[in-house]
């Protein structure tokens, strides 16, 4: 049975106070048989949306809303490992993230979902009373 860790790390927050520590999973990621990361800063975002056509009727939706959207990101961090079986990594091995978030000014959990050896959790970045980051750890 393989395994697998997501994390991801989005925030339009203009001057994010804190940033959050992920060389704790560098653990994690030395037991996974596949790793993927993305880190994009404000700039590499913005090239990313000149990939979108502007012209296409049948884009018209995704350009309104979602070019919208992530025109305000200001930082996208994901972490997706993959293992071989289950068991390679605990669920302890996500404490110092998760302590971190419970720690940081601004960040509350807003769903923690447990099935059987399952656990999926989101967490909200709020500044000015305005949602501007969320972490997503599945």
């Amino acid at each position: 049975m393989k395994s697998l860790l997501f994390l991801a790390v989005l925030s339009a927050a203009t001057a994010w106070p804190q940033t959050l520590d992920l060389s704790s999973l560098e653990k994690i990621a030395s037991k996974a048989k596949e790793t993927n990361e993305v880190n994009l800063d404000a700039n590499q975002i913005r090239a990313a949306l000149m990939f979108i056509p502007h012209d296409d009727k049948d884009s018209a939706d995704f350009d309104e809303g979602t070019k919208k959207l992530l025109d305000g990101l200001q930082k996208i961090t994901i972490r997706n490992y993959e293992f071989e079986k289950a068991g390679e990594f605990q669920d302890a091995d996500l404490q110092p993230v998760r302590s971190q978030l419970a720690k940081l000014k601004g960040w509350a959990k807003i769903v923690d979902s447990k099935e059987k050896d399952e656990r999926s959790e989101v967490y909200m970045f709020t500044e000015d009373g305005k949602p501007t980051g969320i972490a997503v750890i599945d």
